[in-house]
């Protein structure tokens, strides 16, 4: 072969190695921030999270989300700061002792990420505000944030709830998945007094942080050489960097007490993020850790250790300011 040919060929090499290496990134931050999901996630989802769900699991969580579905619920709206129409199913027990708002995870549903606890919210006395995340199941909103857009919508649940509650009632903020880094990021932000902690189950640290993971230990990808690109379609989708705002940061300055939870076998987000966060607490905290638990299972897995620490936690914090 000639050595023209061989640099014709090794430039269209590196061509083709830019498209595929643009494509790739394209496709997961699409994946990450879209409001639409790219038509080939169906087929990637067990990739993107690393494993595939149990079956128990899974049927478990989807006939407990048609239980939820049908409780009787108040739907109450807001507006965020951008002026997108905020809703939330507000579910009152008999004899309150607390408020939880509950912001469920990415590309999921106020019922199929809080169906399996809801029984025992319920039942210990929790009114609970099931938000719907913005730009997700048909809700309004251009794009999903990773918590970043959405810290500032459960900001404004929180003052919903300051102004509809009062004192009357503790506040806790409670997420899973992303719902868990939304609340997390919230803790950064100014928040009403009568918010008594939060609660994040299985909460990443940033959108970067997260992309980095399941490029490298779920898609056996460099992410190094997709950072600078990563950025540039992140703040085309969202306009901001896919780290501008992380758990870490806001934690650091955060003054409400913590608890995390999360479980060992999670390969969507690793535990390595639950000790970046938990080290970064200043205030008062707590953790479960729940042995041979995957993403967001750790309730299915082991109820017992879930519900004691939660109790222990708001009989810690219920009648502190």
């Amino acid at each position: 072969m000639k050595k023209s040919t061989k640099i014709a060929c090794g430039i269209g090499a590196s061509a083709v190695s830019a498209v595929c290496f643009n494509t790739v990134t394209e496709f997961l931050l699409g994946t990450a921030f879209d409001k639409e999901p790219p038509r080939a996630l169906g087929l990637l989802t067990n990739t993107l999270k690393g494993s595939k769900p149990k079956d128990d699991y899974r049927s478990a969580r989807e006939a407990a989300a048609e239980m939820l579905s049908w409780r009787e619920s108040e739907l109450v709206e807001i507006t965020g700061d951008d002026g997108t129409k905020l809703r939330g199913h507000l579910v009152r027990c008999e004899e309150p002792r607390r408020l939880i708002i509950a912001m469920h995870g990415w590309r999921s549903s106020w019922t199929k990420d809080f169906g399996l606890i809801s029984d025992f919210l319920y039942d210990s006395g929790c009114d609970v505000l099931y938000a719907e995340q913005r730009a997700q199941n048909g809700n309004d909103g251009y794009a999903m944030g990773m918590g970043m857009i959405e810290k500032n919508d459960c900001r404004r649940w929180a003052g919903w709830a300051n102004l509809s509650y009062g004192n009357s009632l503790p506040v806790y903020l409670y997420g899973t998945s992303m719902g868990a880094a939304t609340v997390l990021m919230a803790s950064g932000e100014t928040l009403p007094d009568n918010v008594h902690g939060i609660i994040a189950d299985s909460a990443f640290t940033s959108a970067k942080a997260q992309l980095r993971h399941i490029l490298k230990d779920n898609f056996h990808m460099e992410y190094r050489l997709r950072c600078a690109t990563a950025d540039i379609i992140s703040r085309r989708k969202i306009g901001m960097r896919s780290d501008e705002f992380t758990t870490v940061e806001a934690l650091r300055s955060n003054v409400k007490p913590v608890m995390l939870i999360h479980g060992t076998a999670d390969t969507f987000v690793p535990m390595e993020m639950f000790y970046q966060n938990y080290a970064a607490i200043g205030g008062e905290k707590e953790h479960l850790i729940i042995e041979g638990a995957g993403h967001c299972m750790g309730y299915f897995i082991d109820k017992d250790a879930y519900e004691k620490a939660l109790w222990s936690f708001w009989d810690k914090f219920d009648d502190e300011q």
